[in-house]
């Protein structure tokens, strides 16, 4: 499990959440969704839609790799839109 700080534009406001390293992107986001909406209490229209990026390098990572293959570490920047 590794920690990271995932910002999400749609509701302003960063979040920290333990991720699995060995998950896909695509498996993350969909979690960091679920886990978002329930803290919020609104939830996004179309989740096949979702991205995930790292805000370090600027990218959207790919959703079939796994975190570990993006390079995600222990306090990484994520973006969730």
């Amino acid at each position: 499990m590794v920690q990271v700080e995932v910002y999400v534009p749609a509701v302003c406001r960063s979040f920290e959440f333990e991720i699995n390293e060995h998950a896909t992107v695509a498996a993350i986001s969909e979690g960091l969704a679920s886990m978002v909406s329930a803290q919020v209490g609104r939830g996004w229209e179309d989740r096949d839609q979702l991205l995930l990026c790292c805000q370090e390098a600027g990218t959207v990572l790919p959703a079939q790799k796994t975190a570990y293959q993006c390079r995600i570490h222990p306090g990484s920047r994520l973006l969730l839109v």
